[in-house]
């Protein structure tokens, strides 16, 4: 009878292909997801038949190789965020971007007491947070574009 650590070490040198068709989920659940492929399979490929939204690319992304054909698509990711009342999610860089709208407004002089007001309440630690998410997607997305096929 095998260990579970002999079932692991097998279970490693194992190939495995999944074949991606994702809505949009948070990306903390990708990384658990990856992690575990990670752990338990030599090689991850993922086919993509149709699309895989925002978490489903960041999925793709963390396997060896992406498998498409010409009408499948990677969506782009865009991460999200919870909203004031946490009852549904913005995207983040809309949320940056307005926020750099108002600021260079205020520093023109041309920012109504109103927008004044909404500047002054944007959550400093959910642009941090949202920034890095940003940065964190551009690299990831670099550092893993060079093993997308087509087949």
């Amino acid at each position: 009878m095998l260990t579970q650590r002999e079932n692991k070490l097998n279970a490693k040198n194992k190939n495995s292909h999944r074949c991606t068709h994702t809505k949009d989920t948070w990306p903390v659940f990708v990384e658990m997801i990856s992690d575990t492929l990670r752990n338990n399979y030599r090689e991850v490929d993922f086919l993509i038949s149709s699309h895989a939204m925002s978490a489903g690319t960041m999925l793709s992304l963390s396997g060896n190789a992406i498998w498409m054909d010409d009408y499948s698509v990677l969506v782009p990711i865009d991460p999200q965020i919870p909203s004031q009342n946490g009852q549904k999610f913005l995207p983040a860089l809309g949320y940056l971007v307005r926020y750099q709208e108002l600021k260079d407004k205020t520093n023109r002089g041309e920012a109504s007491a109103v927008e004044l007001h909404i500047l002054m309440n944007f959550d400093q630690e959910k642009l941090d947070f949202t920034s890095q998410m940003r940065y964190d997607c551009v690299v990831q997305t670099r550092v893993n574009s060079e093993g997308i096929r087509r087949g």
